[in-house]
This record gives C-alpha cells, sequence and structure tokens, in this order.
C-alpha cells in the first residue's frame, strides 16, 4: 500500500527490521548456534533426526505444528522465516 501526501508517493517499509530466512537455512543456524548435534535438536523438537535433516537441507516443507516447536526451542519468530 502506498500513500500520498502533498504529491508526492510514499511506500511504507516493513515494520520487521529482521530480515526473512528461508526456514531451511534458518533451523541450521539455530541449531549450530546452540551447539546441538541433530539428535539432541530432534529430540528436543520431538520429531526424528532424519526428518530434521531434512528440514535443515530443504527437502521438505515441516508441517505448522513441527515448525512451532522448532520456533519456540530455539526462540525464533515466524517474520524470521521465508518459506
Amino acid at each position: 500500500m502506498d500513500v500520498v501526501i502533498n504529491g508526492a508517493r510514499y511506500v511504507p517499509e516493513s515494520i520487521s527490521a529482521i530480515p526473512a530466512t528461508e526456514y531451511h537455512v534458518l533451523i541450521k543456524q539455530a541449531r549450530e548456534a546452540a551447539s546441538e548435534t541433530l539428535e539432541e535438536a530432534a529430540r528436543a523438537i520431538e520429531t526424528s533426526k532424519s526428518y530434521l535433516w531434512e528440514m535443515e537441507q530443504g527437502k521438505c516443507q515441516p508441517t505448522l505444528a513441527t515448525l512451532q516447536r522448532v520456533l519456540k526451542h530455539y526462540g525464533l519468530k515466524f517474520e524470521q522465516i521465508a518459506l
């Protein structure tokens, strides 16, 4: 949505200062920053090690429930993810 003020056109910027990152990149970065193995992270997120690896590789689309558990575990926000 753009706004015209005194003849000048303005396009509002996004209110989020956090650039979105592809979900699989963000998940892997968060796990590595937490110094967790795939096995430790999978256990905490309540998923399998192989499914977490597939998510990190971008080979699957996680369910909303799984994605919510990942975000909660790492203290991330949906705004940080580009799906």
